[in-house]
C-alpha cells in the first residue's frame, strides 16, 4: 500500500509528545518540532502530520502557529441512547458475509470517490485497490466484525462496516468500544435518511453485543460526512493535524555570504 506520498511522510503520534503544566506549551512545541522538522525535512520527508487531543487548546493552538492544520477528527459516541432516525425509505438491511465482498468493495469505491471531491481533495490511488480489497475480505470473514448493507428495491445502497479492533490512539481510545471502519452512502440515497437508519441498526447491534462507545474516523474537510457525525452525536477525541513543508527547501537555500 506504498504510495509517494507514504514514502515522503513523517507522523509524531499522540503519545509522542508531552509538555509539563508549568512550562509554556507554544515554546516548548516549536522548540521540539524545530529539531524534528530539520531531521525529517534533511531526510527527504515534506509531508509532517501530528496527534493532539481536541480539548488540548494550548497544544493545538502551538501547531497551528507552526503551520499545521486539521485533517481528520477520531470521534466517539455513548450508546446508552439510541440513534433517532427520521423519516426513510423503506430498506432491508443484510448482515453480509464473504459472500458479499465484492457488493462491498462497490461501496467502499463509492466512498473513495467522495472523498475526492472537493473540498476534501483526497487522492484516488487506484494502486491500493487490492490491499483495501483483501483487507475487506479479511474483515468479513473474521467473525468479530460485522458489515451491515441496505438494500433498497433489491439494489445495495448503504454501507456500515464494525471492526472490534479500532485504529484511534491507544491512550484515547474509550474501553468497551467497537470502531465504526466504513460508514457510505450511494449518491443518489444520500440525504433520504438512509445513513441514519443504517447508523440506527448498527449502533443497536453494538449495544446488544455489549459495546458502550462506538468511535470512527472523518476527514474534518468532508462537510456533509461532519455535519451528519456531530448531528448523531459524535465528539472528537483526536484531532490529526498535517503540514506539507514546500519541497523545495531540499535545495533552494541562501548562499553562506549573503548579506554579509
Amino acid at each position: 500500500m506504498a504510495s509517494s506520498a507514504r514514502r515522503t511522510a513523517r507522523r509524531s503520534p499522540l503519545h509522542g509528545f508531552a509538555v509539563d503544566a508549568r512550562d509554556d506549551a507554544s515554546e516548548v512545541l516549536t522548540a521540539l518540532y524545530a529539531a524534528l522538522a530539520e531531521r525529517w525535512t534533511d531526510g527527504g520527508f515534506f509531508r509532517h502530520s501530528v496527534s493532539a487531543l481536541a480539548d488540548d487548546r494550548t497544544a493545538e493552538a502551538a501547531w497551528l502557529d507552526l503551520g499545521f492544520g486539521r485533517s481528520g477528527a477520531f470521534a466517539a459516541r455513548r450508546l446508552e441512547t439510541p440513534v433517532a432516525p427520521g423519516p426513510a425509505p423503506h430498506i432491508e438491511v443484510r448482515e453480509a458475509t464473504s459472500e458479499d465482498i465484492e457488493v462491498v468493495s462497490r461501496l467502499t469505491h463509492v466512498n473513495v470517490r467522495h472523498h475526492r471531491t472537493t473540498p476534501i481533495l483526497w487522492p484516488y490511488l487506484r494502486e491500493t485497490d487490492a490491499a483495501l480489497h483483501a483487507f475487506e475480505a479479511q474483515a468479513l470473514a473474521d467473525e468479530a466484525n460485522v458489515a451491515f448493507v441496505a438494500y433498497q428495491e433489491g439494489r445495495p445502497v448503504a454501507l456500515q462496516l464494525y471492526l472490534r479492533a479500532g485504529f484511534g490512539a491507544e491512550m484515547a481510545h474509550p474501553e468497551r468500544s467497537v470502531y465504526l471502519f466504513e460508514a457510505v452512502v450511494n449518491e443518489a440515497a444520500r440525504n433520504t435518511g438512509i445513513g441514519s437508519a443504517l447508523l440506527a441498526h448498527g449502533l443497536g447491534w453494538a449495544r446488544d453485543q455489549g459495546y458502550e462507545v462506538c468511535t470512527l474516523h472523518y476527514a474534518t474537510a468532508n462537510p456533509s460526512g461532519r455535519r451528519f457525525w456531530q448531528r448523531h452525536g459524535f465528539v472528537r477525541l483526536v484531532h490529526s493535524m498535517g503540514r506539507h513543508v514546500d519541497e523545495r527547501i531540499a535545495w533552494a537555500r541562501a548562499y553562506e555570504d549573503e548579506g554579509e
